[in-house]
């Protein structure tokens, strides 16, 4: 079963959906905006009853667009999460690239560590090697 809202009551939430997000995506890129859904999408990267978000992108000279949808494609719309998610994928920002730069240095210390760890197990069982064959032992079984 569908609801049917009349037109000025969707005209009035995709007014304020847009005065609420409009701003902030301008501030995080200048390029961005928030698409509304449409039932027949003038774009054949679109879906259909979906929010997206498009970009300009200079380079290429065309609009990239991304449909704003949950885990299984389903209606969505622009939240907080998705303007974090936009904010992290932002590679422009100082405070992206400190946070990539940190993460890459926790990956290198971690592998750093890994490695470590592997060359003292080696030593160890190299020790425990030597040892063994230092102690000679012989079983004798016994007699019944």
């Amino acid at each position: 079963m569908s609801i049917v809202f009349p037109q000025w009551i969707v005209q009035d939430w995709v007014d304020q959906q847009q005065r609420e997000w409009g701003p902030r995506l301008t501030a995080l890129d200048p390029g961005l905006r928030l698409i509304p859904p449409f039932q027949n999408p003038p774009h054949p990267g679109m879906l259909a009853n979906r929010w997206h978000l498009g970009r300009f992108n200079e380079v290429m000279g065309q609009e990239v667009i991304i449909p704003i949808v949950g885990p299984n494609e389903e209606f969505r719309e622009m939240d907080e999460a998705m303007f974090e998610a936009l904010k992290r994928m932002d590679r422009h920002s100082n405070r992206s690239s400190q946070q990539i730069e940190r993460a890459q240095k926790l990956r290198r210390a971690a592998a750093e560590r890994a490695k470590q760890r592997d060359k003292t197990e080696r030593v160890e069982e190299l020790a425990e090697r030597i040892e063994s064959g230092e102690r000679v032992s012989i079983l004798v079984p016994r007699s019944v």
